[in-house]
Protein backbone atom coordinates (compact mmCIF):
# COMPACT_ATOMS: atom_id res chain seq x y z
CA UNK A 1 0.00 0.00 0.00
CA UNK A 2 1.35 3.43 -0.92
CA UNK A 3 0.41 6.98 -0.03
CA UNK A 4 1.56 10.29 -1.46
CA UNK A 5 0.94 13.82 -0.34
CA UNK A 6 0.58 13.69 3.43
CA UNK A 7 1.50 17.24 4.42
CA UNK A 8 3.81 17.94 7.36
CA UNK A 9 5.24 21.19 8.69
CA UNK A 10 8.10 19.64 10.71
CA UNK A 11 10.63 16.92 9.95
CA UNK A 12 10.02 15.65 13.50
CA UNK A 13 6.58 14.43 12.40
CA UNK A 14 8.07 11.53 10.46
CA UNK A 15 9.98 10.05 13.40
CA UNK A 16 6.99 8.47 15.24
CA UNK A 17 5.73 7.16 11.91
CA UNK A 18 9.10 5.48 11.29
CA UNK A 19 9.36 4.01 14.78
CA UNK A 20 5.79 2.70 14.83
CA UNK A 21 5.25 1.92 11.16
CA UNK A 22 8.51 0.39 9.99
CA UNK A 23 8.02 -3.26 9.11
CA UNK A 24 11.70 -4.24 9.07
CA UNK A 25 14.19 -1.48 9.84
CA UNK A 26 16.90 -3.19 7.78
CA UNK A 27 14.55 -3.11 4.79
CA UNK A 28 13.56 0.56 5.15
CA UNK A 29 15.02 3.51 3.25
CA UNK A 30 14.29 7.11 4.26
CA UNK A 31 14.78 9.68 1.49
CA UNK A 32 15.02 13.42 2.12
CA UNK A 33 14.90 16.23 -0.39
CA UNK A 34 17.42 18.99 0.44
CA UNK A 35 16.35 22.44 -0.78
CA UNK A 36 13.28 23.80 1.05
CA UNK A 37 13.02 20.52 2.98
CA UNK A 38 16.18 20.26 5.07
CA UNK A 39 17.77 23.59 4.20
CA UNK A 40 16.85 26.96 2.76
CA UNK A 41 18.79 29.95 1.48
CA UNK A 42 18.66 33.09 3.62
CA UNK A 43 18.37 35.26 0.51
CA UNK A 44 14.84 36.58 -0.02
CA UNK A 45 15.49 36.54 -3.78
CA UNK A 46 15.52 32.75 -3.59
CA UNK A 47 12.76 32.34 -1.04
CA UNK A 48 10.40 34.48 -3.05
CA UNK A 49 10.32 31.90 -5.84
CA UNK A 50 7.65 30.29 -3.69
CA UNK A 51 5.36 33.27 -4.34
CA UNK A 52 3.53 33.01 -7.69
CA UNK A 53 3.84 36.71 -8.58
CA UNK A 54 7.62 36.74 -8.12
CA UNK A 55 8.04 33.33 -9.73
CA UNK A 56 6.30 34.75 -12.82
CA UNK A 57 8.78 37.66 -12.91
CA UNK A 58 11.72 35.24 -12.87
CA UNK A 59 10.14 33.03 -15.52
CA UNK A 60 9.80 36.12 -17.73
CA UNK A 61 13.51 37.01 -17.59
CA UNK A 62 14.47 33.34 -18.02
CA UNK A 63 12.20 32.81 -21.03
CA UNK A 64 14.83 33.73 -23.69
CA UNK A 65 17.17 31.01 -22.36
CA UNK A 66 17.30 27.38 -23.42
CA UNK A 67 15.73 24.82 -21.08
CA UNK A 68 19.22 23.68 -20.08
CA UNK A 69 20.37 27.18 -19.16
CA UNK A 70 17.15 27.89 -17.25
CA UNK A 71 17.71 24.80 -15.12
CA UNK A 72 21.33 25.85 -14.55
CA UNK A 73 20.30 29.30 -13.35
CA UNK A 74 17.63 28.02 -10.96
CA UNK A 75 19.76 25.21 -9.59
CA UNK A 76 22.86 27.34 -9.31
CA UNK A 77 20.90 29.96 -7.41
CA UNK A 78 20.17 27.41 -4.73
CA UNK A 79 23.56 25.74 -4.73
CA UNK A 80 25.99 28.65 -4.65
CA UNK A 81 24.09 30.55 -1.99
CA UNK A 82 24.63 30.14 1.72
CA UNK A 83 22.25 27.70 3.36
CA UNK A 84 20.63 27.49 6.75
CA UNK A 85 18.60 24.83 8.47
CA UNK A 86 14.86 25.28 8.20
CA UNK A 87 14.51 23.60 11.59
CA UNK A 88 17.23 23.36 14.23
CA UNK A 89 15.90 19.92 15.22
CA UNK A 90 16.57 18.36 11.78
CA UNK A 91 20.15 17.08 12.39
CA UNK A 92 19.11 15.30 15.61
CA UNK A 93 16.08 13.72 13.91
CA UNK A 94 18.25 12.33 11.10
CA UNK A 95 20.83 11.15 13.63
CA UNK A 96 18.11 9.36 15.62
CA UNK A 97 16.83 7.65 12.47
CA UNK A 98 20.32 6.46 11.57
CA UNK A 99 20.87 5.28 15.15
CA UNK A 100 18.06 2.78 14.52
CA UNK A 101 20.24 1.31 11.73
CA UNK A 102 17.85 2.70 9.12
CA UNK A 103 19.38 3.69 5.81
CA UNK A 104 18.90 7.36 4.85
CA UNK A 105 19.89 9.43 1.85
CA UNK A 106 19.34 12.89 0.40
CA UNK A 107 17.83 12.92 -3.11
CA UNK A 108 18.18 16.39 -4.59
CA UNK A 109 17.52 17.92 -8.00
CA UNK A 110 21.01 19.27 -8.45
CA UNK A 111 23.77 19.94 -10.90
CA UNK A 112 26.82 17.75 -10.39
CA UNK A 113 30.39 17.90 -11.58
CA UNK A 114 32.37 21.12 -11.85
CA UNK A 115 30.99 24.55 -12.66
CA UNK A 116 33.37 27.40 -13.51
CA UNK A 117 36.29 25.18 -12.35
CA UNK A 118 35.04 25.18 -8.76
CA UNK A 119 34.77 22.22 -6.36
CA UNK A 120 32.37 19.57 -7.77
CA UNK A 121 28.84 20.57 -6.87
CA UNK A 122 27.96 17.24 -5.25
CA UNK A 123 30.91 17.73 -2.87
CA UNK A 124 29.74 21.29 -2.16
CA UNK A 125 26.30 19.95 -1.25
CA UNK A 126 27.85 17.37 1.09
CA UNK A 127 30.00 20.01 2.76
CA UNK A 128 27.06 22.38 3.25
CA UNK A 129 25.03 19.70 5.00
CA UNK A 130 28.00 18.73 7.15
CA UNK A 131 28.55 22.35 8.20
CA UNK A 132 24.92 22.44 9.32
CA UNK A 133 25.32 19.27 11.39
CA UNK A 134 23.70 16.81 8.97
CA UNK A 135 26.07 13.90 8.43
CA UNK A 136 24.63 11.02 6.43
CA UNK A 137 26.08 7.55 6.79
CA UNK A 138 27.28 6.22 3.46
CA UNK A 139 24.96 3.34 2.52
CA UNK A 140 27.18 2.27 -0.39
CA UNK A 141 30.53 0.51 -0.39
CA UNK A 142 31.71 3.30 -2.69
CA UNK A 143 32.11 6.93 -1.68
CA UNK A 144 31.05 8.11 -5.13
CA UNK A 145 28.98 6.50 -7.87
CA UNK A 146 28.41 7.92 -11.36
CA UNK A 147 25.11 6.62 -12.75
CA UNK A 148 26.18 6.10 -16.36
CA UNK A 149 23.11 4.02 -17.19
CA UNK A 150 21.03 7.23 -17.07
CA UNK A 151 20.97 9.90 -19.79
CA UNK A 152 24.06 12.10 -20.14
CA UNK A 153 22.70 15.56 -19.38
CA UNK A 154 24.53 18.89 -19.55
CA UNK A 155 27.93 17.18 -19.80
CA UNK A 156 27.44 15.03 -16.70
CA UNK A 157 25.60 12.01 -15.35
CA UNK A 158 23.62 11.88 -12.11
CA UNK A 159 25.97 11.17 -9.21
CA UNK A 160 25.94 9.83 -5.66
CA UNK A 161 28.42 11.14 -3.11
CA UNK A 162 28.53 10.04 0.54
CA UNK A 163 24.81 9.89 1.15
CA UNK A 164 23.71 12.54 -1.37
CA UNK A 165 22.15 11.52 -4.67
CA UNK A 166 22.26 14.39 -7.19
CA UNK A 167 19.60 14.21 -9.88
CA UNK A 168 19.93 15.65 -13.38
CA UNK A 169 17.60 15.79 -16.36
CA UNK A 170 15.06 17.71 -18.36
CA UNK A 171 12.81 20.08 -16.41
CA UNK A 172 9.22 19.07 -15.68
CA UNK A 173 10.04 15.37 -16.14
CA UNK A 174 10.41 12.42 -13.80
CA UNK A 175 14.08 12.66 -12.91
CA UNK A 176 14.12 11.67 -9.23
CA UNK A 177 12.34 8.34 -9.72
CA UNK A 178 14.65 6.75 -12.33
CA UNK A 179 17.73 8.08 -10.51
CA UNK A 180 16.70 6.48 -7.22
CA UNK A 181 15.91 3.19 -8.99
CA UNK A 182 19.28 3.24 -10.79
CA UNK A 183 21.09 3.91 -7.50
CA UNK A 184 19.31 1.02 -5.76
CA UNK A 185 20.37 -1.29 -8.59
CA UNK A 186 23.97 -0.07 -8.29
CA UNK A 187 24.20 -0.82 -4.57
CA UNK A 188 22.07 -4.01 -4.82
CA UNK A 189 19.64 -2.84 -2.16
CA UNK A 190 15.93 -3.44 -2.72
CA UNK A 191 14.02 -2.10 0.30
CA UNK A 192 10.55 -3.31 1.19
CA UNK A 193 9.56 0.13 2.46
CA UNK A 194 10.55 3.68 1.41
CA UNK A 195 9.60 6.87 3.20
CA UNK A 196 10.30 10.11 1.34
CA UNK A 197 10.04 13.77 2.36
CA UNK A 198 9.95 16.46 -0.35
CA UNK A 199 8.51 19.96 -0.66
CA UNK A 200 7.07 19.12 -4.10
CA UNK A 201 4.12 16.75 -4.29
CA UNK A 202 4.86 15.91 -7.94
CA UNK A 203 8.32 14.61 -7.02
CA UNK A 204 6.73 12.22 -4.54
CA UNK A 205 4.30 11.01 -7.19
CA UNK A 206 7.08 10.52 -9.75
CA UNK A 207 9.19 8.48 -7.33
CA UNK A 208 6.19 6.37 -6.36
CA UNK A 209 5.55 5.67 -10.06
CA UNK A 210 9.14 4.58 -10.72
CA UNK A 211 9.27 2.36 -7.62
CA UNK A 212 6.01 0.67 -8.63
CA UNK A 213 7.62 -0.20 -11.96
CA UNK A 214 10.69 -1.56 -10.16
CA UNK A 215 8.77 -3.63 -7.62
CA UNK A 216 5.00 -3.22 -7.08
CA UNK A 217 5.21 -4.59 -3.54
CA UNK A 218 7.41 -1.75 -2.23
CA UNK A 219 5.48 0.17 0.41
CA UNK A 220 5.98 3.86 -0.36
CA UNK A 221 4.91 6.76 1.86
CA UNK A 222 5.49 10.31 0.66
CA UNK A 223 5.36 13.33 2.95
CA UNK A 224 4.93 16.78 1.42
CA UNK A 225 6.98 19.16 3.57
CA UNK A 226 5.59 22.70 3.82
CA UNK A 227 7.61 23.99 6.78
CA UNK A 228 9.91 26.24 4.72
CA UNK A 229 7.13 28.55 3.61
CA UNK A 230 6.57 29.85 7.14
CA UNK A 231 9.97 31.56 6.92
CA UNK A 232 9.46 33.64 3.79
CA UNK A 233 9.87 37.35 4.70
CA UNK A 234 6.81 39.52 4.07
CA UNK A 235 8.57 42.23 2.01
CA UNK A 236 11.31 42.23 -0.63
CA UNK A 237 12.76 44.93 -2.86
CA UNK A 238 11.74 44.02 -6.42
CA UNK A 239 14.80 45.66 -7.99
CA UNK A 240 17.16 43.63 -5.76
CA UNK A 241 15.16 40.48 -6.49
CA UNK A 242 15.48 40.83 -10.27
CA UNK A 243 19.11 41.98 -10.05
CA UNK A 244 20.06 38.78 -8.23
CA UNK A 245 18.58 36.57 -10.96
CA UNK A 246 20.03 38.67 -13.77
CA UNK A 247 23.45 38.18 -12.17
CA UNK A 248 22.99 34.41 -12.15
CA UNK A 249 21.95 34.45 -15.81
CA UNK A 250 25.16 36.28 -16.66
CA UNK A 251 27.23 33.67 -14.78
CA UNK A 252 25.63 30.82 -16.70
CA UNK A 253 25.93 32.48 -20.10
CA UNK A 254 29.56 33.40 -19.44
CA UNK A 255 30.54 29.90 -18.28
Amino acid sequence: MSAVGKSITSIAEIYPFIVQGATEKSQLLVVFDMDLTLTMPPLPALLYLAKPAYRTKVQRILSPLTDTDRVKVLTLGLQISQHQLIEEVTPSIIESIQALQIKSIVLTASLSGQFNNATPLELQRFQKLKELGIVLQNISLQEKIILTDLPFYDENYPAYYNGILCVRGEPRTNIKGPTLVSFLHHIHFYPKQIIMVDDKREHLAYVQQSLAELEPTIEFTGFEYTGAYKHIPPVINEESFLSYWEGLIKQVLDS
